[in-house]
């Protein structure tokens, strides 16, 4: 098979693949879009409350003000959708040449590396915080 097929063949797996993706993708947003606006209505509701003290109102504006939850979890989310794609395409591209040619392509196992790191990196950092000493309390 010629490299143009092999493009091809990965194209043809790719392309549904980052479809369903992207599916999972603006489900998720939906929810989240859901859940938010629950959210807001009970907040909403509680600040007509004329038995809320003006300690307890301030802290409920306040909580709205800080919500950007919502963009960190979808940036999180399609980096590691990109990242994981990105390691099966590589991988099985390497593979198929491994299995049909009998050579290794440096680019597949270069690029099956790159994305492997970057699907790794989340969970390394976590534990490298986790790990990190806490700061004295005075």
């Amino acid at each position: 098979m010629t490299p143009t097929g092999i493009f091809v063949l990965c194209l043809l797996g790719g392309v549904p693949l980052l479809f369903g993706l992207w599916g999972l993708f603006a489900q998720s947003l939906r929810h989240r879009h859901q859940l938010q606006l629950q959210r807001l209505a009970l907040l909403q509701e509680a600040l007509r409350s004329p038995a809320l003290d003006e300690a307890t109102r301030r802290e409920l504006l306040a909580a709205l003000g800080r919500d950007h939850s919502r963009w960190r979890h979808t940036a999180y989310v399609a980096y590691l959708a990109i990242s994981w794609s990105g390691f099966v395409i590589s991988g099985g591209c390497w593979a198929y040449y491994r299995i049909s040619y009998g050579w290794h392509p440096e680019a597949a196992i270069l690029g099956c590396i790159i994305a492997f790191s970057l699907l790794t990196l989340p969970v390394a950092v976590r534990e490298l915080l986790r790990r990190a000493p806490a700061p004295a309390v005075r």
